[in-house]
């Protein structure tokens, strides 16, 4: 069984004040038992979920933690710690920067034109596709009058000229 302390003797052993105590409890970076903190998980709750000291004069001095925003509704229930399974503010702040920098790296892609939005892709494979389809269909209709009364082999030299100018006529328009 942990010790237990009051938040009085836990802000006089950490250097804080009592408010910057109570201000750690209702934001969720540390936790009580029993309306007591243990001071051990205490500690190791505080260093994972503060912030360090900020530049331009603040926190000189003691130790205070900054008013955080809220942040994932389990990091400011009570009771919720890294012990416990929820997230620690670091482990939050972190996977925060990490999105926002894919999202950056993301947008930049598509500025330089490395990426084109899935519609467009779809349209365009779809207008590929359905000009192949035209194109093969439109062989019958264009080559059975030249066909009539030729022999297998004149039949087949047509039919094989035509199919190979109707790829290279799609692939040279796919390749724009």
């Amino acid at each position: 069984m942990p010790t237990l302390i009051s938040q009085a003797e836990y802000a006089r052993r950490r250097g804080v004040t009592r408010e910057a105590v109570r201000q750690a409890i209702k934001t969720g970076r540390i936790s009580l038992l029993r309306g007591k903190i243990d001071p051990k998980s205490a500690d190791r709750a505080w260093a994972a979920n503060t912030h360090p000291p900020g530049k331009g004069g603040q926190n000189r001095g003691k130790r205070q933690p900054r008013a955080a925003k809220p942040g994932p509704k389990a990091a400011l229930e009570p009771g919720v710690s890294p012990e416990n399974g929820g997230a620690t503010f670091a482990s939050t702040r972190t996977r925060r920067e990490q999105a926002l920098a894919e999202m950056a790296e993301l947008d930049l892609a598509r500025r330089r034109g490395e990426l084109v939005p899935a519609q467009e892709v779809r349209a365009a494979a779809f207008k590929s596709g359905r000009r192949v389809r035209d194109m093969v269909l439109a062989l019958p209709d264009r080559l059975s009058p030249r066909l009539v009364g030729l022999d297998q082999f004149a039949i087949n030299v047509i039919l094989t000229e035509e199919l190979h100018r109707a790829l290279k006529e799609i692939s040279d328009a796919v390749a724009v």
